[in-house]
């Protein structure tokens, strides 16, 4: 897992959404929620999530070696947006004062990326 995340200005993930393709940077992204098929984008300047279809599974094998991590069966975080990790509640909480919980299954997704980056910072 990454903790530069001056390597996600030059990524971007295409989005298809009614007839048009978007390309969205990955360091613009904050979070990206799936209900079925239908993935929602997060991105950090606009109110209203983009929308269009896939695999969430496919989604993150694209983008998790990007500071991209998955906190719940649906929900993937990029961690650049968290500011607070919570350990007692398993909650983190964004730059913008949104809070998303983890859950136990992906609880060790979020401690192996916070033990890198600490060690990271160490050297």
């Amino acid at each position: 897992m990454i903790s530069d995340f001056n390597q996600q200005k030059d990524k971007k993930l295409a989005i298809t959404e009614n007839a048009t393709i978007k390309w969205v940077y990955l360091y613009n992204i904050t979070h990206i929620e799936c209900d079925g098929y239908l993935i929602s984008v997060f991105v950090d300047h606009l109110t209203v999530p983009y929308r269009y279809t896939n695999s969430l599974t496919v989604l993150l094998s694209e983008i998790e070696d990007n500071g991209f991590v998955q906190i719940r069966k649906e929900t993937i975080v990029n961690m650049r947006f968290v500011c607070e990790i919570d350990l007692k509640t398993h909650e983190i909480r964004f730059d913008n004062s949104t809070t998303l919980k983890v859950s136990r299954r992906f609880w060790k997704n979020i401690k192996k990326y916070a033990n890198g980056y600490c060690k990271s910072k160490r050297k």
